[in-house]
């Protein structure tokens, strides 16, 4: 990995708790574009390496926000935290960089980063980020692996989502051989127009969870 940039922050870490940390940005420098923000106390990690790795269509954020930040928290326990951007997402979406066309993507991409730490990272997954850490585990060595709501059963209790993966599943012989549905314009749209998609998704029968 190459070191992008460095800086002495003061930032939150629960509760009005404040901290001084060392944030880099760190990317890999070779395959498909990987970037983290890592995160140590100011007189440097006493523990091992952390990999945070985000949830489906989530990023960095998910894990250090301006109030409440776990990664900061973790640091100021002394470990050495890396907030991973999995392909496609955040500081790893780059202009000519390939976004994931399956689930294994991710977890080979994970099983990369295991290599890198050479079996001495904790890797803490929420969602389907913890759903590929425990894929990727099954390549590569992991001091640890932990899940926060991983897998997530997205659609299990959505009569709606349920009957569109029925027909997909029926149609699944019809379609042509790799192909893949793409949603960056409606991504673009959704960003650009968060406050109408947060109301309108409260009557829509799509809500994934319960």
């Amino acid at each position: 990995m190459i070191r992008k940039s460095s800086e002495l922050v003061e930032q939150a870490i629960d509760a009005g708790e404040m901290g001084r940390f060392n944030k880099e940005v760190w990317a890999f420098d070779s395959g498909v574009p990987l970037h983290f923000v890592r995160k140590t106390a100011e007189a440097g990690p006493s523990r091992g390496p952390v990999v945070l790795v985000h949830g489906f269509a989530q990023n960095r954020y998910s894990w250090h926000t301006s109030t409440r930040s776990m990664a900061n928290g973790l640091a100021a326990y002394g470990w050495d935290v890396y907030n991973l951007e999995m392909r496609g997402h955040g500081r790893s979406r780059t202009r000519n960089g390939p976004n994931a066309e399956c689930f294994s993507d991710y977890v080979n991409d994970l099983s990369r980063v295991a290599d890198h730490f050479e079996g001495k990272a904790i890797f803490v997954g929420h969602s389907l980020g913890g759903a590929a850490c425990y894929a990727a585990s099954t390549q590569s060595t992991m001091a640890g692996v932990v899940g926060i709501g991983a897998p997530f059963e997205f659609g299990r209790h959505n009569r709606t989502l349920r009957l569109i993966c029925g027909l997909t599943r029926v149609a699944r012989p019809l379609m042509w051989r790799g192909g893949q549905v793409h949603t960056g314009a409606a991504a673009w749209f959704l960003a650009r127009n968060f406050e109408l998609a947060d109301v309108l998704s409260h009557g829509l029968p799509v809500t994934g969870w319960q």
